[in-house]
């Protein structure tokens, strides 16, 4: 959420930057099949928790040829965020819903 958060400082603060650089990220806001997705991952958090959702949505976070040659570092990453709360992954996700379009920042 690095880049959001940057570009509402940036929004709020015009002044108090020289610049800004995005990256993996966006200014433009959810697309309804993008706000889609994210309605549905909710649900399922709120029906399974974050174990689950995370044991499910991390490890496609990396390339098909990464999980091959390091699925420990996938492994790692999933079991340290598996004790997220299912408040604070909900609370993302609607943020991300309601996160109004920056692209004129």
């Amino acid at each position: 959420m690095g880049g959001y958060i940057a570009l509402a400082l940036a929004e709020k603060y015009p002044g108090k930057l020289a610049g800004l650089g995005l990256f993996h990220s966006t200014a433009y806001p959810d697309s309804e099949e993008k706000k889609n997705t994210r309605m549905k991952s909710m649900e399922f958090i709120r029906q399974y928790g974050s174990a689950p959702f995370i044991r499910q949505s991390t490890p496609n976070l990396f390339s098909e040829l990464f999980k091959n040659k390091q699925p420990q570092i996938v492994e790692e990453l999933t079991g340290r965020y598996a004790s997220f709360q299912p408040g604070s992954l909900l609370a993302y996700y609607e943020a991300m819903l309601k996160r109004p379009d920056r692209t004129d920042v």
